[in-house]
């Protein structure tokens, strides 16, 4: 299905993401750099971080920002520091000093708190506050993979890449269990109710762990390597990015899969949720805002007329539609009417499947739903073949009669399937001879799956070959065509290297592009554009190579405007050197400009300034320089008597900064803090001057009125 989306493209991997309704979009890529933009996708300023190596892994935590866009967590393990920013202000908070690396950055979902960790498991939990002031602090014997706060903020669950999960008791201040795991958590979140954890592995797997009953269950694996995770509105909904381009709905209490969508782009590397709108972004350094209002609206008007038919397609063919807080609870008011609808086409079952997830997400739903189960001969012959070990009769069953699929029997069946795929795939890849030894002793054999999700025997081990086939012969659509018809192949070896063989042609572009090697970089361009996964990357980065000319020509003419136009519309080539060159002559001449401005010289200011007036990437700076100017005029040569009405003037143009109050101080008059205005008109931007007439330095002034005494 067609999403209503607009795409935004940063310099490199987008690390995190906000969308924030009041002042739009919040974003920091791996250079790393923190841009802002509207929520329409139009930029509005950056700011590039000093002293800062660009972050090599596209996947790491090293940087995070809060759900509501005022502040950033920014690691820097050069020099054992994680900077703690206020994005609003676009000033330090404070810069929090971590011994050995520091390597993960978090906030809890309503932002009170944040914990950051080093690369040897010394973890630090801090309340988000006017200071960072700690809170907490303990160590874990490894370094962490993924960690999430419960709702109420007095638990921590921390994954460790040594296969351990931690929860850790914030009011006892004390580790309280540890759960011992077959593989690392690359993702996890409590349910609602706090009892338990949802952990996503990077095999695949997805366990619950019962903090109550200390016990670890199977839910619905997805299959694929996890990277990112976020809470939506709804209490128990969350939605979980892959390495790949695969986007998952998920329940935080159940773990049951709400659905699963296919991007455009690769390598999902953050997301955030505003209202209707989704932000993802990716490791090519493309940010997506994804619009679901429509798909909302129609689903809401199926519900009204009761068209469950059409609700359970759109629930299949859009599943995003489950972010939105009020859709959700419509359709858990109509669970009765819902639960007495029988899906007919696959199309409708799978939909089906995803708003009976949902509706018993809620516990006592689930007590409902359980007693009409109960009642029925399905759920009898369904048990009976489960405890019997007829796996094949009870899949058939769960897909016939589709509310089965919601028993924590048929997550079992699910994870064995995938626990004997795995296994097959393992001996494909390392020892093929005891491929069939394995099958011949498996009591694991189902003739077809009902689900289309496991490969019979004979189409794993031929589809594995043509896998091997079309690696070997570089026939990556054919690859990506296997894959997509069975997802359990994205687990393999030979995937994974096509992911990182994808991944590392980005990164020798944007190598190519840096040293000005256009040629070298078209032909890496053209062919990453063959790899379906990465086609849409490989086609951007074509048509900016392809602007190269044009920017080259800018260069040369010193046509500043046109210049950084082009590189805001093609950010790869914000890595060459043309660029580096234009930036670094600016930050010169800005240094030499503080002289100027702080001289109070607005007239020389403005001219020398204008070459850039036009270039709205120095926007931001140029307004310093002009208002730093006219307060330092205002401070230098302001007539006796008339630094009050001066002063005011200014504040009604540009507002309350500090500088303003600094030079309200040394005249000894009352700081305005009425106004504090986020833009400065056109007018304001022109002024040469506060100040009519001759010019005398005030110097000059005190002296003559000491004469005339």
């Amino acid at each position: 299905m067609e999403y209503d989306s607009k795409s935004i493209h940063l310099s490199c991997s987008v690390l995190a993401a906000t969308i924030d309704g009041e002042n739009g979009i919040v974003a920091i890529d791996s250079t790393p750099t923190i841009y802002n933009y509207s929520l329409e996708g139009e930029y509005k300023n950056h700011s590039s971080l000093h002293s800062f190596n660009s972050y090599l892994y596209r996947y790491g935590n090293e940087t995070t920002i809060s759900n509501d866009g005022k502040y950033a967590l920014i690691c820097d393990p050069k020099n054992d520091k994680v900077l703690y920013v206020d994005l609003l202000l676009k000033k330090l908070v404070t810069a929090i000093k971590i011994t050995k690396a520091p390597e993960y950055a978090s906030f809890s979902d309503d932002d009170t708190l944040f914990l950051v960790a080093n690369s040897v498991g010394r973890v630090a939990i801090f309340k988000t506050d006017s200071d960072g002031s700690l809170l907490s602090e303990f160590p874990i014997p490894d370094s962490i993979a993924s960690a999430a706060f419960s709702s109420d903020c007095t638990k921590v669950a921390i994954a460790s890449l040594n296969k351990k999960l931690f929860i850790f008791n914030l009011e006892s201040n004390s580790i309280e269990s540890t759960h011992q795991l077959d593989d690392i958590g690359e993702a996890l979140c409590f349910s609602s109710d706090m009892t338990q954890v949802t952990l996503f592995s990077r095999n695949g797997s997805t366990f619950i762990i019962n903090l109550k009953l200390n016990k670890i269950f199977h839910a619905m694996p997805s299959s694929q390597w996890p990277t990112h995770l976020i809470h939506t509105n709804h209490s128990n909904i969350v939605l979980l990015g892959t390495r790949s381009a695969q986007l998952f709905i998920y329940t935080s209490s159940k773990g049951l899969c709400l659905g699963e969508i296919v991007l455009d782009c690769w390598g999902i590397t953050s997301i955030n949720i505003h209202n209707n709108h989704v932000l993802i972004g990716f490791s090519d350094g493309t940010l997506t805002i994804y619009d679901v209002s429509k798909s909302v609206e129609e689903a809401i008007s199926y519900i009204s007329t009761g068209n469950y038919e059409q609700l359970s397609i759109l629930a299949a063919t859009n599943p995003l539609i489950f972010v939105n807080k009020e859709l959700c609870k419509k359709i858990e008011e109509h669970y009765k009417e819902f639960f007495a609808y029988t899906p007919v086409s696959p199309q409708e079952r799978k939909g089906y499947d995803a708003l009976a997830s949902l509706i018993v997400s809620n516990h006592m739903k689930r007590m409902e739903l359980l007693n009409i189960l109960v009642q029925s001969s399905q759920y009898t012959e369904f048990i009976d073949s489960f405890e019997n070990g007829d796996v094949e009769f009870a899949c058939n069953a769960a897909y016939e009669f589709p509310l089965l699929r919601q028993l924590r029997e048929f997550n079992e069946i699910q994870h064995t399937c995938f626990h004997h795929i795995a296994q097959e795939i393992l001996l494909l890849e390392s020892d093929p001879q005891k491929f069939q030894a394995y099958q011949d002793n498996s009591t694991h054999n189902c003739t077809k799956c009902q689900h289309g999700i496991i490969p019979t025997p004979e189409s794993l081990q031929s589809g594995y070959e043509e896998l091997k086939m079309s690696v070997s012969s570089n026939n990556y659509p054919n690859l990506m065509e296997i894959t997509e018809k069975y997802p359990v192949f994205r687990q393999t070896r030979l995937y994974k290297r096509m992911m990182n063989y994808g991944e590392a042609m980005i990164d020798k572009i944007l190598l190519f592009m840096k040293s000005d090697n256009m040629q070298e970089a078209l032909k890496l361009a053209t062919k990453l554009a063959l790899l379906k996964p990465f086609q849409k990357t490989g086609q951007d980065f074509k048509k900016q190579i392809e602007n190269y000319e044009k920017f080259k020509k800018a260069d040369e003419t010193n046509n500043f405007a046109s210049l950084f136009v082009i590189a805001t519309e093609n950010p790869a080539l914000k890595t060459t050197e043309i660029f580096k060159k234009h930036i670094l002559n600016y930050k010169t001449l800005y240094k030499q400009l503080l002289t100027t401005a702080k001289a109070g010289e607005v007239s020389k200011l403005m001219t020398i300034l204008s070459p850039y007036a036009s270039v709205t990437f120095f926007e931001e700076k140029n307004n310093e320089l002009h208002k730093l100017a006219l307060l330092s005029e205002i401070e230098h040569y302001a007539k006796i008597g008339d630094e009050g009405a001066l002063l005011e003037k200014y504040h009604q143009c540009f507002g309350w900064d500090k500088e303003y109050e600094r030079v309200c101080q040394l005249f000894e008059k009352e700081v305005n803090l009425s106004l504090k205005m986020d833009e400065i008109s056109k007018e304001c931007k022109a002024l040469i001057t506060f100040i009519l007439g001759e010019k005398v330095k005030r110097t000059q002034q005190h002296k003559e009125d000491e004469h005339e005494h």
